[in-house]
């Protein structure tokens, strides 16, 4: 079935993928593994990532993650942080954040840490 320019696999065909001119295969617009966390998501495939290349960058991202190099460290902070007006969709974005394994639950929000507000913005369609 194709839809504007977008391959769509049926579950029945899976196993027969459509390959590109460039050899590359039309990937089905869900995940194959649902079960899988998106947070972190390349780590839970390291063992294949290992298989197909020799490149070290590509070793240390996948079972390490990527870190960035900052020029001087953040400072810490104890404070927490209170919402004025929270949106009425912040708490569904965050359980949504939270089961993707995108961000963490502080157990004490008084720990040192780098603490960040978090703002929703609509997206076009108004959700």
């Amino acid at each position: 079935m194709r839809t504007r320019s977008h391959l769509i696999l049926l579950p029945a065909r899976v196993d027969r993928l459509k390959v590109s001119p460039r050899s590359y295969p039309f990937l089905p617009p869900q995940p194959l593994m649902p079960e899988v966390p998106v947070g972190a998501r390349l780590m839970h495939f390291a063992n294949r990532w290992l298989q197909i290349t020799s490149d070290t960058w590509v070793h240390s991202l996948v079972t390490q993650g990527l870190t960035f190099q900052l020029k001087k460290r953040h400072p810490l902070s104890r404070v927490q942080i209170d919402l004025v007006s929270p949106h009425p969709q912040l708490p569904d974005s965050i359980l949504g954040l939270l089961e993707k394994q995108a961000v963490k639950r502080v157990h004490d929000p008084c720990s040192p840490g780098f603490y960040s507000r978090l703002f929703l913005v609509l997206k076009k369609s108004g959700s």
